[in-house]
């Protein structure tokens, strides 16, 4: 029994207490409120799944923007060295490079962030794990292996982003730059200009002069007032241009930037989302398939292997209980049959021995008595036992009807548990339309935010053509800017050659008046010449340069430089002078010639009317030479004049034309502006309409999840609670019953050993010599007598053939002879 019982409550132990179940039993799979492990713990299986279908996922989202661009953020580094200051393209970035940059930028910096929001998750997971007693030893370890993977993630992500910005800011800064510093392009074709109509001048000198003067003030002065307005004019319409064109690409560059930044945060936040959604698939997936099966199975379990051994062991103690009872009822019907026995023997002896009493002999009967009496209280005392074990087997009984009704109401838990699987069920469902619904927002927001990436291209299109439209005009502002000083260059120069003419023609007026002097002069000395002086000034008129080289003098008079040339080969003015000078001294000589006789025929005196003739000839000549050479020579200066005014009126009609074409170019870019900021404020407004749209329906989506998840929470929180009830139930009524079942054991035992030490050869013995030791010698004779006559009338009365006599005692009450009345 002892075995038994030791074999029993190993056993019970073995299906009932769980913590020889540690061994085999994971405590991360158990809800407990002392650990609080993240889903990806939980189910490690789930996690690799969910990580290679992420994986996939995020490898179709690396691939889905190679269409869009032609470099993803994996070949980006060997396609955007073109861009360092080392590599041939230095000098000239392109905005695709940058909008690719900025694109890997917005990819790493959300990675970035989403590694540094997981890094502070598990640090506050570690904390809470440090400060509450945990029943796995590990999981310390385990938020520290996965706290240094987080950090070496964010590094990861921090040191891809170092390099974006370096290339960005190289980028924007050349781009700048470019922008800024753009060298202005040489216009090479110059206006071919037609020359106006020969314009004859007539007149005189003087008549030439004073209208050469007025027209030269005249142009001057409104060659200046028109430059010096132009000039202002451009450099005003310069300045507002391009500081509006400046502030207008500020303004575009500042909306694309916030374009890219709200862009980087709705895909933040949807990745977010699409995180959140994925541990609320988890934990309910965990919550459903796994945590709520695992505990209908184990209840079940434990309940039917429970109940099984609970009723095979009830059932062995009743059966053991049963024969210990029968054999218990069995000895002490033999017991009462001894007592009988001797009852009735001690009777016998006592009748016997009325005649001859013996005093010893009574004593003897007297303890033999009170022997019997002390047998009687004993048997009163084992039924007394025998009755408590039958009330405890009732009670036994009445337990296993209550663990029966238990195990009744745990089925009925257990169809109310399936019910509620089934509503659970239901829940799901409906939670994975919701799911569903989710997908078809997160999809529109995507097909949104792909809109928002062709507007950012738009947008980048539009930058790159007012750039250019700036460029352009930039282009044709230092084309305006180095025509205006060519042509200043152009009018420095002539009036330069105006102020040199009127220098030369001012000299040739002051040359012609000295001349007309020297010709009177000359005229009112040759009065009193004589033949030879006349001769002698002959000589020296011919010795003079001919009238040819003066015609070729004022014919080719083109520059000052040439002028003075020609004028270095003409005798010198001192030549002049020392030939008036010199007149006296030929009339002086003449004289004495005259008065001198000659040997020779004297010539025919010249008289002084041909000696005017001669000489007026020759100056009225050289006059006319003089005049018509001058009168040409004016001629071509009034030509080239002429010709010069008409290239500065073409080139000011032509500047006239440049700037209403500006004008036009600059209304047209200002209305193109205008619109597209039109358009960039309505589509602004698009997206944040869109924005505040998605982030409502993101934040009435993610409070109904967390409403179902609280729920469900609830609900399972109560379903184990009732469950742990139920276990506690089971395990009192358990304990109750073994409790109630080892003290009938025990008590059975002890009544059992108590009856064979009753019944057994020692006790007869120790009951023979306690009788041996007070009964005299002789009462053995008696006694064999007395057991002589016993049998002998047993014998008798047993023998069919006598019949059996009824006598009556001194009592009065039949004897009992035989066993029979």
């Amino acid at each position: 029994m002892a075995g038994r019982r030791v074999e029993d409550r190993t056993e019970s132990s073995g299906t009932f207490d769980r913590r020889d179940d540690r061994g085999s039993v994971d405590y991360r799979d158990r809800s407990s409120e002392r650990y609080r492990g993240s889903p990806r713990e939980l189910f490690p299986d789930r996690e690799r799944e969910a990580g290679s279908s992420r994986g996939q996922h995020a490898k179709r989202h690396s691939e889905r923007p190679s269409s869009k661009r032609p470099i993803n953020a994996g070949e980006h580094g060997s396609r955007i060295s073109s861009n360092v200051p080392n590599g041939p393209r230095a000098s000239k970035p392109s905005q695709h490079a940058i909008m690719e940059l900025l694109g890997d930028m917005a990819y790493h910096r959300s990675q970035f962030i989403h590694a540094d929001a997981k890094l502070r998750k598990t640090k506050s997971e570690l904390s809470q794990s440090a400060t509450r007693p945990t029943e796995f030893a590990s999981v310390e370890d385990i938020k520290r292996k996965e706290l240094q993977r987080c950090e070496d993630e964010k590094k990861k992500q921090e040191s891809k982003l170092v390099p974006i910005y370096q290339k960005l800011q190289m980028n924007f800064d050349s781009l700048v730059k470019q922008l800024l510093q753009q060298p202005s392009p040489v216009i090479s074709d110059t206006p071919h200009i037609t020359p106006s109509p020969t314009k004859r001048t007539q007149g005189s000198i003087s008549e030439l002069e004073p209208r050469f003067t007025e027209l030269r003030n005249e142009i001057a002065t409104l060659m200046e007032g028109h430059v010096q307005r132009e000039l202002e004019k451009f450099r005003k319409s310069d300045n507002s241009e391009v500081q509006g064109l400046r502030n207008n690409l500020n303004e575009e560059k500042q909306k694309t930037q916030l374009l890219a930044g709200k862009l980087e945060e709705g895909q933040r936040k949807n990745q977010l989302l699409e995180e959140r959604l994925n541990q609320l698939e988890q934990k309910i997936d965990g919550i459903h398939s796994t945590t709520a099966l695992r505990i209908f199975t184990e209840v079940d379990k434990k309940l039917d292997t429970k109940l099984s051994s609970f009723d095979d062991k009830f059932s062995k103690s009743l059966s053991s209980t049963g024969e210990e009872i029968q054999q218990l009822r069995k000895s002490s019907e033999d017991h009462t049959t001894q007592l009988a026995n001797l009852k009735h023997s001690a009777s016998i002896v006592a009748k016997s021995s009325t005649a001859s009493p013996n005093t010893a002999i009574t004593a003897t009967v007297e303890q033999m008595k009170k022997t019997v009496d002390i047998q009687g209280h004993t048997i009163k005392f084992l039924q007394n036992k025998h009755d408590s074990a039958v009330l405890k087997i009732e009670k036994l009984q009445i337990l296993t009807d209550s663990n029966k009704v238990d195990a009744d109401h745990n089925g009925e838990l257990l169809k109310t548990q399936s019910a509620v699987v089934a509503e659970q069920g239901k829940k799901q469902d409906s939670l994975e339309k919701g799911i569903e619904s989710m997908n078809s927002t997160y999809h529109d927001q995507e097909k949104k935010y792909k809109e928002l990436d062709g507007i950012v291209v738009g947008l980048g299109s539009t930058i790159r053509g007012l750039s250019q439209g700036h460029e352009s005009l930039l282009a044709d502002m230092t084309a305006l800017k180095s025509s205006f000083r060519d042509r200043k260059k152009l009018e420095d120069t002539q009036a330069s050659k105006i102020d040199s003419l009127e220098v030369i023609v001012g000299e040739q007026q002051k040359r012609g008046d000295v001349q007309e002097q020297r010709v009177s002069s000359l005229q009112d000395a040759a009065v009193g010449w004589s033949l030879q002086e006349f001769r002698r000034l002959t000589e020296r008129v011919q010795g003079l340069p001919p009238t040819t080289d003066l015609k070729r003098l004022l014919e080719e008079l083109p520059t000052l430089v040439e002028m003075e040339k020609l004028l270095a080969e003409q005798p010198p003015v001192a030549e002049l002078k020392q030939l008036l000078m010199d007149v006296p001294k030929l009339r002086k000589s003449m004289s004495e010639v005259m008065a001198r006789p000659s040997r020779t025929p004297t010539p025919t005196p010249m008289t002084r009317d041909m000696v005017l003739q001669m000489v007026k000839h020759e100056v009225v000549k050289s006059e006319v030479d003089l005049k018509s050479g001058l009168t040409e020579k004016f001629q071509g200066i009034a030509k080239s004049w002429g010709v010069l005014i008409d290239k500065a009126h073409t080139g000011t009609s032509k500047c006239e034309g440049d700037v209403t074409r500006l004008d036009e170019r600059v209304a047209e870019i200002d209305k193109a502006l205008r619109k597209h900021q039109e358009e960039a404020s309505e589509r602004s407004s698009e997206i944040d309409k869109a924005l505040k749209e998605s982030r409502k329906e993101a934040s009435d989506t993610s409070e109904t999840l967390q409403r179902l998840f609280r729920e469900q929470t609830a609900e399972v929180n109560s379903l184990k609670g009732s469950i742990a009830m139920a276990f506690r139930d089971v395990d009192k009524a358990r304990k109750e019953a073994k409790v109630g079942t080892d003290d009938v054991q025990f008590q059975l035992a002890h009544m059992t050993e108590w009856a064979k030490n009753f019944g057994s050869k020692q006790w007869h013995e120790s009951v023979a010599q306690q009788i041996a030791a007070y009964v005299p010698a002789h009462f053995a004779g008696q006694l064999d007598s007395i057991a002589t006559r016993v049998s002998t009338l047993e014998s008798r009365g047993n023998d069919s053939e006598v019949v059996n006599k009824r006598r009556k005692g001194m009592n009065g009450s039949p004897l009992i002879v035989g066993g029979t009345h």
